[in-house]
């Protein structure tokens, strides 16, 4: 899916697009030394201030002030304004409009231009916020990929402030991250994006952090919960991949899981996507359940799965996803859940299928994908919790299925 929200608040997807252009196999060095002084501050906030919108300001005047780059001021109020103004709410049809102007415009080449000349985090915290916002479809995904930006995300990734560096920027690089990471999300959708992050270690980087270390540098704990939800987004798309599973698991994916599990207690959809992505690293390409390791706890795994379905329900994630406009793109990996020799893992399946079904927007990929009667054949089985999952999915397709 792609989840749709603020940086400062809390972002994610599945299929398998064929992609040419998302294959780079570049990883940018991170930079060894820093000034102790000041990283280089290009923007003049007080400029800022007054550079207020003019009365009916539009998305080409903010396209031209942006590509002009004539003042500080009115560049950071165009992006402020193409990503709070012109590209909300993501799924009208006004702003898939505004994506096409946006796009003529050439900002999106500007864009990674500005990414490859600027050394002011301020200015780069802008731009990463301005790409999160940008692509929130898989079109928009594909026209930055092919403007060059997916390297810089994977430079940002990999990228730890120095130690002496000044706080403030250290401050801001974790808010860069903290987007690097978001639009990570949007594209490991793709299978060819899955496979690269995991043989060239960046997931791995990313469950090695010390992300605790570096709270006390952002302003709230929702920016570090954000990470950590994008970060579970990511590892399930990969881990919905067989192929990228034991690389998972060796590179430390589980015990990271389970960690920032028990760190979101309060966050549902942290919980719930590790929950999932956990199922899948238990599960092999036959789905059997692969057998416990130094590296996977299958015992405490259960556990917690366990625990998720005692004390959530289907409404309270459905209603979540709705709250957070998340758009799903294919349905076919929680449906292969419950084909898993494990009654639990079954369970969790036919949960993620239900809660799905609840969502109107959904149905069509049902249809799409051709599930509904497979999904509804759970009605018959012999797992009580099961079928009653079952059935409360049949009930949204009454004249489409039948149930006992």
């Amino acid at each position: 899916p792609q989840a749709h929200h603020d940086v400062d608040n809390g972002e994610e997807n599945v299929g398998n697009e064929e992609n040419e252009n998302l294959g780079e196999d570049e990883v940018f060095e991170e930079d060894e030394e820093y000034d102790d002084d000041d990283v280089p501050i290009l923007v003049d906030w007080e400029d800022i201030e007054d550079e207020q919108e003019p009365e009916n300001y539009t998305v080409e005047q903010a396209c031209d002030d942006f590509m002009q780059d004539e003042s500080a001021g009115k560049v950071t109020r165009a992006i402020r304004c193409l990503q709070d103004q012109f590209l909300v709410p993501w799924h009208v049809a006004n702003t898939e409009k505004n994506r096409q102007i946006v796009k003529s415009r050439g900002v999106l080449n500007k864009t990674v231009q500005l990414l490859k000349t600027t050394e002011d985090v301020f200015l780069v915290d802008s731009l990463f916020r301005l790409v999160n916002q940008y692509i929130e479809t898989g079109e928009a995904r594909q026209d930055f990929a092919e403007a060059g930006v997916v390297p810089f995300v994977y430079d940002q990734c990999l990228k730890i402030p120095p130690k002496d560096m000044p706080t403030h920027s250290k401050g801001m690089q974790f808010l860069i991250f903290a987007s690097a990471v978001a639009i990570l999300w949007g594209y490991v959708e793709y299978e060819e994006i899955q496979e690269h992050v995991v043989t060239k270690g960046i997931m791995k980087h990313l469950f090695s952090r010390e992300y605790e270390e570096e709270l006390n540098l952002v302003a709230t704990l929702d920016t570090l919960e954000y990470v950590y939800f994008s970060l579970a987004g990511c590892t399930f798309n990969c881990a919905a991949n067989y192929l990228c599973r034991e690389a998972l698991i060796r590179d430390g994916a589980s015990d990271f899981l389970l960690k920032i599990h028990d760190r979101c207690e309060e966050n549902m959809f942290v919980k719930y996507f590790c929950c999932i992505s956990l199922a899948f690293l238990c599960t092999s390409e036959d789905d059997r359940i692969v057998e416990s390791n130094n590296m996977l706890d299958v015992s405490k795994i259960e556990q917690k799965i366990q625990k998720f379905l005692e004390t959530t329900t289907t409404e309270d994630v459905a209603l979540g996803e709705e709250e957070y406009s998340f758009a799903w793109r294919s349905i076919i990996p929680f449906h292969r859940l419950t084909q898993s020799k494990s009654p639990l893992f079954r369970h969790l399946g036919m949960f993620c299928l239900t809660q799905l079904s609840l969502r109107a927007c959904n149905h069509v990929i049902y249809r799409r994908e051709d599930l509904i009667d497979s999904t509804a054949s759970f009605c018959w089985d012999p797992n009580p919790q099961i079928r009653s999952l079952a059935k409360e999915f049949a009930s949204q397709f009454k004249k489409e299925c039948s149930c006992p």
